[in-house]
């Protein structure tokens, strides 16, 4: 897979814009929405956003994604996608992230920030930093999917909208039990194969170093390992160190 996507940058893809595509809206459309974070920005992809979320934290986003940002002092949230509150359904991106943010800096707790997180719906990733740690969540469904390098493989945290980002970026060959797996598929003539995203249990993925943050999860990028968290207003605390047995979704 190649990254390159260097098309200089015109504006969303419309219906109107993308009913005849040329080369440089296939360009546009390539990864559209995507993202890559990790310890530097991706030169092979210059028209996409560059963010620094911290001094070792780079974000590499899709010119369509939607992003918003709100800081207070050393602490800072970062939307990626879009997110809906029923509760107050007449606010925006920006407002609901302010109130994330006044809910994390009120007492300096990410479990009060992720209570507040709860009613939300859309298809959102929350980068918080309060200053110390930095963590990642995603909508309560993972709509919006969030893949990481498996510590034990990589030295460098990587996050990304898909696995293959990370694969082409770090130069990872797909694991050659799970092409096995794919082939017997392929071979097998299942409806559903080729031509659809393919479903991978727990956290696996095509790639042994790159693991799927499943639902009801944070990834601790400072430590970088996922975390259980339980929904409900019983849940002030996060849990560390949790069995995978008792893990659930």
């Amino acid at each position: 897979m190649t990254l390159t996507s260097g098309a200089s940058y015109a504006g969303p893809v419309t219906e109107d814009s993308s009913s005849n595509y040329g080369g440089s809206v296939r360009a546009r459309l390539l990864f559209r929405r995507q993202f890559i974070l990790g310890p530097r920005f991706i030169e092979d992809l210059p028209s996409w956003r560059r963010i620094r979320i911290a001094d070792s934290l780079c974000l590499t986003a899709h010119p369509d994604l939607r992003i918003h940002q709100a800081a207070q002092e050393t602490s800072s949230i970062t939307l990626l996608g879009y997110v809906l509150d029923p509760n107050e359904p007449q606010a925006g991106d920006a407002e609901i992230v302010q109130g994330l943010l006044r809910a994390l800096c009120t007492r300096g707790r990410f479990a009060d920030l992720l209570e507040r997180t709860h009613d939300l719906a859309g298809r959102w990733i929350l980068i918080v930093n309060d200053g110390q740690r930095i963590r990642i969540v995603n909508d309560a469904c993972g709509y919006r999917q969030v893949f990481y390098t498996d510590a034990a493989y990589s030295a460098d945290l990587w996050c990304a909208s898909q696995p293959g980002l990370i694969a082409a970026a770090l130069r990872l060959e797909p694991d050659a039990e799970a092409m096995d797996f794919i082939q017997s598929y392929a071979a097998s003539g299942r409806d559903w194969w080729p031509g659809k995203e393919h479903w991978w249990p727990g956290d696996s993925s095509a790639y042994r170093e790159i693991k799927h943050l499943v639902p009801n999860h944070y990834l601790d990028v400072t430590a970088g390992v996922p975390q259980r968290f339980w929904a409900g207003s019983h849940s002030r605390r996060a849990c560390r160190g949790t069995p995978r047995s008792s893990e659930g979704s």
